[in-house]
């Protein structure tokens, strides 16, 4: 599963130029969520990480702010990854075998057009 959000297909979260290390360490928060969401091998922890990715919770809007990010944006950027999880877990929750759900979990990550490209 690595490889399905690969370097050109990440948001391009940091700023290689930033000096604020109180900035970096909450862009630092959301990369882990984001992370966290995708990849963690825990269901429990990715449904957690998967569900505090939402434009109306108060503490990621709180989290963006902090690190100086648009949360709208973020989650713009990351709406085709998120449903495509979320289908996965109703797939495994509605008893769909697990490498099946976990096949069309990887087919639902490739690239798409909406992801940016890191540079």
């Amino acid at each position: 599963m690595s490889n399905l959000l690969n370097a050109q297909q990440t948001l391009p979260i940091i700023d290689s130029r930033e000096t604020d290390w109180t900035r970096i360490l909450w862009v630092a928060v959301l990369e882990r969520a984001v992370h966290d969401a995708f990849f963690q091998n825990d269901f429990r922890e990715a449904k957690i990480s998967l569900a505090w990715l939402d434009r109306n919770n108060k503490d990621f809007r709180l989290v963006c702010e902090f690190a100086g990010k648009d949360p709208d944006y973020i989650i713009r950027k990351l709406y085709v990854k998120i449903q495509a999880r979320k289908k996965f877990f109703k797939n495994i929750h509605g008893g769909t075998n697990f490498w099946e759900a976990q096949k069309q979990f990887e087919k639902d990550m490739k690239w798409n057009r909406n992801l940016p490209k890191r540079v």
